[in-house]
């Protein structure tokens, strides 16, 4: 899960409008103000916290005037004074019934707003993302001839419970080209339906009327709607609506403006239906970590991290600072400036323990690297020209971030897996003269199997009896197959195989990708460059890479090797390392994927045995079922392993 802080720099600062006015005929009531648990808020409530995380901290409500008091109430009970927010009447027109639509909606804030902004609905759950990705717009590239779309795919907006309308959106190099309004749009066991006559793609880019402009727009509606007025309006009184979807196709049709899309994977959810409730409900629940946060103490990290930025020479003025919570160790934080992109992270100095070590490393590494001409991490330096900055025990770095770059977290093609292990092959080929004698040990012991087996051990004498009782044919396998932590060490003795500079991580997020041509960028991630033996590395990444399924699956009938990803592996790994390899070491490369499985395997069950004290878990059997998916593992790896070694004797 990817979690996002932000925050803004000196620029005049964007204001969100939500629109808060319909009826919400359909739902059967003023969705608005309806309550959703876990927490009992409304939809509004978790978009101005979704939006203040954002960066936005100026807010106007479009609100029917006899609803002033509920919404001010709802809205004041979760959000302190200091929220400027604005609220702004839309009324029925003449003598309709209804209000005339998002456009008058929007040409209502008139007086209200100035600059930069954004709109969004107010029964609409964007998520946090969208927000996100519309503050950073707004504050660094609005203005009146650069507008902006937040577009979902089709698939992740529909209703399980009816027809919905959707804006669908065409596009062209990036820009929206053209809106048109669909309707009765539903989902027919997994082929997207309509009412006209047109083909939808699931991954279609639709418009939930999340959208970024600058104040320049309200001339442009002002126009529109004596337009709208003297014709839609006119035949059809009642029911003609002045959407803001049309206002940008006319605004694209007549070259005024260009819209940018903003694409979002995130779900999007609607209250179309009373029936949607509770999709809304068990969504939200999914984030309960996120909401829970105090916005006071959000402000404090931002300001803190801020500081901390500061100390590096990074260009520019600070827009955005985002921390990303998917990784496994350090705290990391993406820096947006105005004239750069970084990567700030806290050293888990707990586990990294030789800081002064690790940033060593990095550094010879990278401008090893470097100086081959290869694209690496770049480290920026502290303005004391340091490789990080250390503060109240805590020690911290920032890299040069790599834009238009993705990682897989596995392979999504047997072509995907080969070109990323021609890009782990180049790597360690790029490093063959380098000595790695002159790195440290970040992690004593890392891949030390032999180790590892002796703390296996050790914990079959401390661990929880219950649990080793559990456990008794695990710890029976592993005991009958003692030899192979080992092996790797026998053959470097023998003097097979030689101690190389090694990543010892390489599972398939530590390549950066190109979004763009899809082709490996660079290797990252460089906490545990040390000196080791290739035949880990190539057997940490078919670990991961080649199990049928995930490392935590109970399903013990869906864990195989697949030998036909090892051998896509195998080709693009030995295409460029071949010629630096010595044969033993070609060799022992099935050894390596044995050892490597092997050794996961004893580390997640002495963590189950010892009570869970290494791994994060999710649930009380969660380290043993790691233990049991990796130990199945191996036994087909055993079972195929003559089909493995007559593979690596092919491509050597």
């Amino acid at each position: 899960m990817e979690t996002r802080f932000f925050m803004g720099g000196n620029m005049k600062e964007p204001t969100l409008i939500i629109l808060a006015a319909g009826l919400g005929s359909r739902y059967g009531g003023l969705k608005q103000l309806d309550a959703f648990l876990p927490q009992d808020k409304t939809i509004i409530e978790y978009s101005l916290y979704d939006a203040y995380k954002a960066g936005f901290r100026k807010f106007v409500i479009v609100i029917k005037k006899e609803n002033e008091d509920a919404v001010k109430q709802m809205v004041h009970h979760s959000f302190n004074e200091n929220f400027d927010i604005t609220y702004v009447y839309q009324t029925p027109w003449a003598d309709r019934l209804k209000p005339l639509g998002t456009a008058h909606a929007l040409y209502c804030c008139k007086e209200a707003v100035s600059g930069a902004m954004g709109i969004i609905n107010g029964d609409d759950y964007y998520g946090y993302e969208s927000f996100v990705k519309l503050y950073y717009f707004l504050k660094t590239k609005a203005d009146a001839k650069h507008c902006a779309m937040v577009g979902y795919r089709l698939e992740n907006t529909l209703s399980h419970f009816g027809g919905v309308s959707r804006g669908i959106c065409y596009e062209e190099d990036g820009y929206l080209k053209t809106v048109q309004e669909c309707t009765g749009i539903y989902d027919d066991d997994g082929q997207i339906k309509c009412d006209l006559p047109m083909l939808l793609k699931r991954d279609q880019i639709v418009s939930m009327n999340m959208w970024g402009f600058d104040d320049q727009i309200f001339n442009e509606i002002e126009h529109y709607l004596q337009l709208f007025l003297e014709t839609d309006y006119k035949n059809n009184p009642q029911k003609a609506e002045f959407y803001l979807p049309a206002v940008f196709d006319s605004l694209i049709k007549e070259e005024k403006v260009r819209v940018h899309i903003l694409k979002s994977d995130a779900k999007w959810y609607g209250v179309t239906y009373k029936e949607d409730r509770q999709e809304v409900i068990d969504g939200i629940t999914q984030q309960l970590d996120h909401y829970q946060t105090n916005l006071a103490d959000h402000d404090l990290v931002l300001k803190k991290i801020k500081n901390i930025v500061q100390q590096f020479k990074i260009n520019g003025e600070i827009v955005q600072i985002l921390l990303n919570q998917s990784g496994n160790i350090n705290d990391t934080y993406q820096v947006i400036t105005t004239k750069g992109h970084y990567l700030l992270q806290r050293i888990n100095h707990h586990i990294f323990k030789n800081v002064d070590g690790l940033m060593n490393n990095m550094a010879l590494v990278t401008q090893h690297l470097s100086a081959m001409g290869q694209t690496t991490l770049e480290i920026i330096n502290t303005n004391e020209n340091q490789l990080y900055f250390a503060e109240e025990g805590n020690y911290y770095r920032i890299f040069k971030f790599i834009l238009n770059s993705f990682t897989y977290d596995r392979s999504e093609s047997i072509e995907d897996f080969y070109r990323t292990a021609k890009c782990f092959g180049a790597f360690f080929k790029d490093l063959r003269d380098f000595e790695a004698s002159k790195l440290v040990e970040t992690i004593p012991d890392f891949h030390n199997t032999p180790v590892r087996y002796q703390q296996f051990e050790a914990s079959l004498k401390c661990g929880d009896p219950v649990r080793i009782a559990e456990a008794k044919a695990e710890i029976e396998a592993l005991i009958e197959r003692k030899n192979i932590s080992y092996r790797l060490y026998e053959l470097y003795e023998a003097g097979e195989i030689l101690q190389r500079v090694c990543h010892n991580d390489t599972k398939l997020s530590n390549i950066l990708m190109d979004k763009t041509t899809r082709e490996p960028i660079c290797v990252i991630d460089f906490d545990t460059i040390m000196p080791g033996f290739i035949a880990y590395d190539f057997g940490d990444a078919l670990r991961s890479g080649a199990n049928h399924t995930y490392e935590d699956n109970a399903d013990l009938n869906e864990v195989y090797f697949d030998l036909e990803l090892f051998e896509a592996f195998t080709k693009g790994f030995l295409e460029s390392l071949k010629d630096t390899l010595t044969m033993g070491e070609i060799d022992a490369l099935v050894d390596g994927v044995k050892v490597i499985v092997y050794e996961q395997t004893l580390r997640f069950l002495s963590d189950y045995l010892e009570g869970d004290r290494y791994y994060k878990t999710s649930f009380p059997k969660h380290n043993l079922i790691r233990a049991r998916n990796q130990l199945t593992l191996l036994l087909d790896i055993e079972k195929k392993e003559v089909l493995m070694r007559e593979i690596i004797e092919y491509y050597k």
